[in-house]
């Protein structure tokens, strides 16, 4: 398996992280909590924690093994461990994952659900595979 920067989507990271901020300023009413499923070398979970102030955690996840490497070293030589933002990088395959928070948001100690306010779904083709995964684990407003 190979991790790759895909130089032509730059411009769809700008609007993603557009679309997040807006999302954020107009509509949300506390921190945010951000699944990047299929993070790969982790650039969009990156721009996001240096764009937006209001990050109060996010998952930064590849089922690929050299790209939790590889994202682990962006974001030490992006200085990007010192962010408030609680960082959870993690090597799962993405409906495992979204389960996972979905179940936990369930049994959190506080009683107050954890759900994430933004989910990335970015695969190499359809994700159709990953909806209703992503559906189960996002916030509801």
């Amino acid at each position: 398996m190979i991790v790759f920067y895909n130089q032509k989507m730059e411009i769809n990271r700008d609007i993603s992280n557009l679309a997040i901020m807006a999302y954020d300023r107009v509509y949300n009413q506390h921190p945010l909590i951000i699944v990047d499923s299929m993070a790969a070398s982790g650039i969009s979970s990156i721009r996001i924690l240096k764009d937006c102030k209001n990050v109060k955690k996010i998952y930064i996840n590849d089922i690929n093994p050299i790209a939790v490497d590889l994202i682990n070293k962006n974001l030490s030589l992006n200085g990007i461990y010192n962010h408030p933002a609680h960082i959870e990088v993690s090597r799962k395959e993405a409906n495992y994952l979204f389960s996972e928070i979905a179940q936990n948001s369930y049994t959190s100690s506080n009683n107050r659900p954890q759900k994430p306010n933004v989910i990335s779904i970015d695969p190499f083709g359809t994700p159709n595979l990953y909806i209703d995964g992503a559906f189960k684990a996002i916030q509801k407003v």
